[in-house]
Order: C-alpha cells, then structure tokens, then sequence
C-alpha cells in the first residue's frame, strides 16, 4: 500500500454519524493529506465513494443487547449491510470496524455477527480493527454512564475492560490506513467494573455474565485504563 503515502487521500466514512464514525471523520479532517466523505443511513454509497480510495466501514450498531433480542434485524443490520457494501466497494480497500466480541462472544448473535462481517471482508488488501469498551465523545448511554446513574448493570462485576477514548481509536485506525490484516485496539491494561464502580461510589447492582474485553497485542503508544477515572469524574461532576 505505499502508492497511499505521497498523495492526498480520500477516505468514504459510511456510518459517519455514529459514535466512533464522527471521530473518525473529526480525525481525518485534522490531517492535511487526507479528506473525509461522510456517508449516513440512506445515502448512495457507490455514488459517494466513486472517488473514494478507501472505504471505512464503521455503520454496524453496537447495542449488544438489542442483538440478542432480535437477532434478524441484527443481522439485517450487520451481516448484510457488510455483504452489501463489499459489492458495491469491491475494488476499493475497505477497513470494517469491528468489535472484540467478534473474538469473545462467538456464543452470543452480537459476537457471530460480528465475525460473520469480518469473514466477508478479509482478504490481502483489507484491514479489520476490533473495538473494545469507549468513551468520550457526545454518548450519554453506556455501562460507565450506568454506573454514574446508580443503575444496574447487566453484566458480572468481574468483568474486565481495556477502556479506550473514542478519540484514540480513531486515531489509531486513521495511523493504520496502510495496514492490512487484523488489528485489535484498546488500553495496555484492563480494570474491573467492580473498580470502577468503588472508584465512584456507585450504587450500582451487577447481575450478568463476565464479559471480558481486553485487546491482543494492542499498540505500543496504547493509554493505560485507568484513564477512565479522570473521564468519570468529569461526567460524575458535569
């Protein structure tokens, strides 16, 4: 992929009003060589990416829960979507943002689906990022979020997070536009939601599974957890 290195790229961003796809784009917009085409729900995508170098897939929804609730939709919404996009952008370097459950969760539909996306992408030239537990940003709903509020949790106290910032990761996804393969991002280290939670003083009642999401050879520049602290306290006291 060195021809990408010496000219300015174009980069298409297809679910650019989500969580990690307005981060994505807020980081390519940073960088002088690169120009973002942001594409939302409804869009043209081929139209829109026609002159699209690389294509960031980053549109498939992150509400486990709602997975497992109704798998078909899910599936409509991840496994087909990414079958859709691989046709339409079949000449083009597609980077699918995936998750770790596609790792961990192969016994959930959120995890199989996941892998399933991956599964149509991988091939020499494309590059699929796996995505732990985020913060920052806009997002308001999230486990942290829970555990601000005093309400329960639906997952094991155990379970273990290598949080990461929003703003992290898509710097670290925007670094890697010239890789391929399989990379997954996220903290050095991982912290417990029970630590967070005495962290906070939450009142919070965990009642789940463990769902332990920490990273495989994550970058060498990765941030520790515990940064999360700071994070929290910032959203406990605004």
């Amino acid at each position: 992929m060195s021809e990408l290195e010496n000219k300015r790229l174009i980069i298409a961003v297809i679910g650019a009003k989500g969580f990690v796809g307005r981060a994505i784009c807020r980081e390519i917009d940073t960088r002088p060589n690169l120009k973002s085409v942001p594409i939302i729900r409804g869009d043209d995508i081929g139209f829109l990416s026609t002159n699209a170098q690389i294509i960031i897939h980053a549109a498939n929804p992150a509400k486990r829960f709602q997975a497992e609730n109704n798998p078909r939709k899910d599936f409509e919404e991840t496994v087909l979507k990414t079958f859709n996009i691989t046709q339409i952008c079949c000449n083009k370097k597609i980077i699918l943002v995936s998750s770790i459950s596609a790792r961990t969760q192969l016994d959930k539909h959120y995890g199989k689906h996941r892998r399933a996306c991956e599964v149509l992408v991988e091939n020499s030239k494309n590059l699929i990022i796996r995505l732990g537990p985020m913060y920052g940003s806009e997002r308001k709903e999230d486990t942290i979020h829970d555990l601000i509020k005093n309400k329960k949790i639906y997952l094991c106290g155990s379970t273990r997070y290598a949080y990461i910032s929003v703003e992290y990761a898509a710097k670290k996804i925007i670094d890697s536009l010239n890789l391929n393969g399989l990379r997954e991002i996220g903290a050095r280290n991982s912290i417990s939601l029970q630590e967070i939670k005495s962290k906070l003083n939450s009142k919070s009642i965990f009642e789940g599974f463990v769902d332990n999401q920490v990273p495989i050879d994550p970058f060498e520049d990765a941030p520790f957890a515990e940064e999360i602290f700071e994070f929290c306290k910032l959203e406990k006291n605004g």
